[in-house]
């Protein structure tokens, strides 16, 4: 099952995608995850965004 199929019925707004990278950048801050390697995870993280935000688009 895809990422897409997955939060489907979820309905995932984006802000609420949005909060969740914030709070996974947070949690890399704690653990003092140098700056780049940061910015991979929280890239790869947003890449998937539409992905997972499609079921709360389809239901707007």
């Amino acid at each position: 099952m895809g990422l897409e199929e997955a939060h489907r019925e979820l309905k995932i707004a984006p802000d609420e995608f949005d909060e969740v990278a914030a709070e996974v950048g947070r949690t890399l801050d704690f653990f003092e995850v140098p700056p780049a390697e940061k910015g991979e995870v929280l890239a790869a993280f947003a890449a998937h965004k539409d992905e997972v935000t499609t079921g709360y688009q389809d239901a707007h």
